[in-house]
C-alpha cells in the first residue's frame, strides 16, 4: 500500500477522511473513461470538476488552519484527507495538544487534571476541530456552487458530508490507498449509481 508522506506532526492536530457527494449522486464532475494501451481508468473532469480540484488545492489560502494533502475528485463525489491544525489563526495561540495529552499520566502530572477529565479535554479538542472542518467543507461547497451559478451549470450538493477521524498511520495508509485506487475501482464503487 502507498505511504503518504505528510510533513509535520499531524497527530497533534486532526486528520479526517472526508467524503462530499453531489445531489442525488449526479455525475457533475466528469466521467471515468478507459484509455491507453493498458485500457486504464482515467477521470475526465468537467469544467466544474476542474474548478473543484483548484479549490481543494488552494484550501490553505482561505483557511490557514487547514490543508488537504491528498484527494480525488470522482464523477459524483470527492474523497479527501483533511488536516485541521490545533493552532488558532484568530488568537495566535496553540490549543492543548501533543505529548502531554496523549500520555494520560503526564497530563495529570503537568496540568493537575484528574484522569476522568482527560476524555473531556479530548472531546473539546475534537469538537473544536470538527467545527473548523465544517467551516472548510462548507466553504469549498459554497465556492463550487457559486462557480456553477456564475457559469449557468446545473449543479447541487448532498446536504451533508461524511467524515471519519484518522487515528494512526496505518489508517492513513489505508485511506490513501482507497483514494488512490478509487478511479480504477469505479465500476464497483458504492457511489456509482450504475453499479447499484
Amino acid at each position: 500500500m502507498p505511504s503518504v508522506r505528510l510533513q509535520g506532526d499531524y497527530y497533534s492536530s486532526g486528520l479526517y477522511f472526508v467524503t462530499i457527494c453531489t445531489e442525488e449522486r449526479n455525475c457533475f464532475f466528469g466521467n471515468i473513461v478507459r484509455e491507453g494501451e493498458q485500457y486504464d481508468a482515467v477521470m475526465r473532469l468537467s469544467s466544474i470538476g476542474q474548478y473543484a480540484v483548484e479549490q481543494l488545492q488552494k484550501v490553505r489560502d482561505h483557511y490557514p488552519y487547514a490543508e488537504i494533502p491528498f484527494f480525488v475528485v470522482m464523477p459524483n463525489h470527492i474523497h479527501a484527507i483533511v488536516n485541521i491544525n490545533d493552532f488558532s489563526a484568530e488568537t495566535g495561540h496553540a490549543f492543548e495538544t501533543g505529548h502531554a495529552f496523549e500520555t494520560g499520566h503526564e497530563l495529570k502530572k503537568e496540568t493537575g487534571h484528574a484522569p476522568s477529565l482527560q476524555g473531556n479535554v479530548e472531546m473539546q479538542r475534537i469538537s473544536h476541530r470538527k467545527g473548523k472542518l465544517s467551516i472548510v467543507i462548507g466553504g469549498i461547497k459554497s465556492a463550487i456552487s457559486r462557480y456553477a451559478n456564475a457559469h449557468n451549470i446545473t449543479f447541487g450538493w448532498q446536504a451533508r458530508f461524511h467524515d471519519r477521524i484518522i487515528r494512526n498511520h496505518q489508517e492513513l495508509n489505508n485511506v490513501a490507498a482507497y483514494i488512490e485506487q478509487n478511479v480504477s475501482r469505479w465500476n464497483d464503487d458504492e457511489f456509482n449509481m450504475k453499479s447499484s
